[in-house]
């Protein structure tokens, strides 16, 4: 034996499919109300100024004006991450955690590290530490993590 499952809706009453007690108007008193439209108007033209040895900022740049740099660290690795997100990390030049680099304050830069705010920490910093140096007359044998 088959059993099927059936729904039953309420009955509708019976509707006319053409209602004719309304009347549309007519095409001489469409005419008649409806005002004359061009058929395209220009929109009104504002010239932009000549900006002269000038270079336009975006809004983070202007938003933050003492400091020049993002100091941007990875904090968490990207084993399952998509590679969308992947190529992100890889373009800010980041390779592995706790790594740092500096990256100039843009917009695309700024764009970037939102997409990755769980991944990084981001400091705001004036310029770029130069690199520690051997002072002159010592050598460099190690570091102080690693066996001399």
């Amino acid at each position: 034996m088959i059993k099927t499952r059936v729904l039953f809706y309420p009955r509708v009453p019976n509707r006319s499919v053409l209602d004719l007690s309304i009347k549309a108007p007519t095409l001489e008193a469409l005419k008649a109300t409806s005002p004359v439209k061009p058929m395209h108007q220009d929109p009104p033209y504002h010239p932009v100024p000549p900006i002269v040895g000038h270079r336009s900022l975006s809004n983070t740049e202007k938003a933050v004006k003492g400091n020049k740099y993002y100091q941007i660290t990875l904090m968490r690795g990207m084993i399952g991450l998509p590679q969308s997100t992947r190529k992100i990390v890889r373009t800010l030049g980041l390779t592995k955690r706790h790594q740092i680099v500096w990256q100039p304050i843009t917009s695309s830069v700024a764009g970037m590290i939102l997409k990755l705010k769980e991944l990084v920490r981001v400091e705001l910093v004036h310029n770029i530490p130069s690199k520690k140096t051997v002072p002159v007359g010592y050598i460099k044998i190690g570091n102080a993590l690693g066996t001399f």
